[in-house]
């Protein structure tokens, strides 16, 4: 896959709250996809630090399988993501009524 089709991240906090919501809804992809969401992350929390001071235009921390960027478009809720699927994916267009976002509600 080309460079372009990596999700690049700009700072550690954006991937921390990526990171996160992939650990919790990993298995709903697994059971939609059939895919890991974990086995296409490039890094974890704990070399992300490391890993940033090598990149000057951002870390690229995945490059999933269109699979799992449709889930994304579909599920996730990090604006950061979806809004770099939908520059990647320009011409799929969904519908209102296909969006279903999984949230974390879990935390007060």
């Amino acid at each position: 896959m080309a460079a372009i089709d990596k999700l690049y991240c700009y700072s550690k906090k954006d991937f921390i709250i990526f990171y996160q919501w992939c650990i919790k809804f990993d298995h709903m992809c697994q059971k939609e996809t059939q895919k890991s969401i974990m086995d296409f992350l490039y890094t974890d929390l704990e070399h992300y630090d490391t890993t940033f001071s090598s990149y000057v235009f951002g870390v690229p921390v995945a490059n999933f399988p269109n699979s799992i960027d449709m889930w994304l478009l579909r599920h996730c809720p990090v604006e950061w993501v979806r809004s770099r699927l939908r520059e990647q994916h320009s011409s799929y267009r969904l519908k209102p009524r296909d969006i279903a976002l999984y949230l974390d509600c879990g935390k007060a």
